[in-house]
């Protein structure tokens, strides 16, 4: 497994830096499976203010980015 370890920052949207954390390992189809962790002050106060079952718009913004990741991968 490889981990990657950084801070992250969006200061049109707040000062705050957040820690994200990702973990890359082999998966049984030959693959990669991907752990990612997004921590910090403004990311939990998203989570303890978003509705059960929704996604929020931290997790869509980031899911819109690896969807692009896969995109460009698999050309």
């Amino acid at each position: 497994m490889i981990s990657v370890k950084l801070t992250f920052a969006m200061p049109q949207f707040s000062p705050n830096t957040d820690r994200i954390s990702i973990d890359f390992a082999p998966d049984e189809g030959g693959g990669c499976a991907l752990a990612f962790t997004h921590e910090g002050p403004d990311i939990a106060a998203e989570l303890a203010q978003r509705a059960p079952g929704d996604a929020g718009q931290t997790e869509r913004g980031w899911r819109q980015m690896l969807d692009v990741v896969a995109a460009a991968l698999a050309r």
